[in-house]
């Protein structure tokens, strides 16, 4: 039930559970916290703990999806403090936050602290760089035995000229990655009236 509440609504849920005897879990205040805001989110954090229930990884991750950049470091600083290991998913999302060099250091560290960075993190990390910077992490996923997808070239191709964007699509291609219509209205949007009318019939 609480999954189909709004944040007041569950909060309601929550102090029913209580009055009826039924303990609440790291599952319900993670769901509540869900839908809460950063302020409201840390506030159900405290009072987990005051609860006796402990955070746990999603717990955290739910907040820090919340978090501005900065916020969502100290809570990875947290998280270290308290015994609770990062995952890919909360770099994932505190990559979301941040800005290509910025990026770029977490990557590193997610290395030097034994996680695997994977396709959501380039990514993220692609969408933030110029076109050779890129290029660059395309070729670097790739030799990292890490698979560029659909979104990798159209992130790729958002940021190349027209003739760069037909290489991207031929390369697409010829490593066995289908085009989408995201891709084609990318390139599309570069071309001139006859290359654009040239896409059309190849789409």
């Amino acid at each position: 039930l609480m999954d189909k509440a709004d944040f007041q609504g569950g909060k309601e849920l929550l102090a029913e559970m209580r009055a009826r005897g039924i303990a609440p879990n790291v599952i319900t205040y993670s769901t509540l916290m869900d839908k809460a805001d950063f302020q409201g989110g840390k506030e159900l954090l405290a009072e987990m703990r005051v609860k006796g229930i402990a955070p746990n990884v999603i717990s955290y991750n739910t907040l820090m999806d919340k978090a501005d950049f900065q916020g969502g470091k100290e809570l990875l600083a947290e998280m270290r403090a308290r015994g609770i290991a990062p995952d890919v998913i909360s770099y994932n999302s505190l990559m979301d936050k941040a800005d290509f060099q910025g990026g770029k250091e977490l990557l590193a560290e997610m290395r030097a602290r034994g996680i695997a960075p994977d396709v959501i993190s380039y990514n993220s990390l692609m969408d933030k760089a110029d076109f050779q910077g890129g290029k660059e992490l395309l070729a670097e996923m790739r030799a990292r035995g890490i698979a560029p997808d659909v979104i990798s070239y159209n992130s790729l191709m958002d940021k190349a000229d027209f003739q760069g964007g037909k290489e991207l699509l031929a390369e697409m291609r010829a490593r066995g990655i289908a085009p989408d219509v995201i891709s084609y209205n990318s390139l599309m949007d570069k071309a001139d009236f006859q290359g654009g009318k040239e896409l059309l019939a190849e789409m």
